[in-house]
């Protein structure tokens, strides 16, 4: 795993301030996180959709990252409607599906949408150590970029060596069963796993002591403010600002 692969270079939306981009995907989440208008996540969904045309990606890079998101929200439409007590539209044997029900499976559903797709078009266009960089600026904890930018260097590294000695288990004849022994050996598995993890956290510790690590990371790159940073700052901002008040005039879903 290498930062910024997925990165489109030539996309207009990685020209923008990583710090305006990251308020502004904050700003968003939030909001659609606690909307229930139509109005609102329709406009949340118009203004991602927008982003998306410039950042670059195909319809199908936009399709696949939206997959996964699906396919929790498939489960929840085979639950939430039937669950949620409420006026019936239709009976399937002993199950009923209630208005209620399939008015939350459609704002769930939304929602994940719209969240998932503002995020795919953030990553597709801020490589993740800018992103870490662009947090400390914006004064989040030293302690708390540190971490996001090592667990994502280093969760491929682990999830190598989980497959180096999940490998070497099947070599040696091992076939998972529903067993005890299958338990208790997936259980030394994961163990194994933390314990090597935990002694390649502390050598790169040590390593990074060694060059002279003082708990900060130094960068060459400097953020600037500039004209279509003020411009999209505007536009988004009245964009989002009017979601807002669609989300509190308008009647919920």
């Amino acid at each position: 795993m290498r930062d910024g692969s997925c990165v489109h270079d030539g996309a207009v939306m990685v020209r923008f301030d990583p710090r305006l981009k990251v308020m502004l995907l904050i700003w968003m989440s939030v909001l659609i996180a606690v909307a229930k208008s139509p109005c609102c996540l329709g406009a949340g969904a118009v203004l991602a959709g927008i982003a998306a045309c410039f950042s670059g990606l195909t319809a199908r890079e936009v399709l696949t990252g939206l997959l996964p998101v699906n396919g929790m929200v498939v489960f929840l439409w085979l639950v939430v409607p039937f669950s949620l007590p409420g006026e019936v539209l239709w009976t399937l044997g002993p199950f009923s599906a209630s208005s209620e029900g399939i008015r939350l499976a459609l704002l769930i559903t939304a929602k994940a949408n719209i969240l998932m797709l503002s995020f795919i078009v953030y990553t597709a266009s801020t490589p993740l150590v800018v992103t870490g960089q662009a947090l400390s600026r914006l004064g989040l904890s030293g302690k708390l970029t540190r971490l996001l930018l090592f667990t994502y260097r280093y969760i491929a590294v682990i999830h190598d060596e989980y497959r180096r000695m999940k490998t070497a288990m099947i070599i040696r004849g091992f076939v998972p069963k529903t067993s005890l022994h299958t338990y208790r050996t997936y259980a030394c598995l994961l163990g194994m796993v933390l314990v090597k993890s935990a002694a390649r956290a502390e050598r790169v510790h040590q390593a990074m002591l060694c060059r002279g690590f003082d708990g900060r990371f130094h960068s060459l790159s400097e953020f600037s403010f500039h004209r279509r940073d003020a411009v999209l700052l505007a536009l988004s901002g009245v964009w989002i600002t009017t979601m807002g008040i669609l989300e509190w005039t308008l009647p919920a879903l």
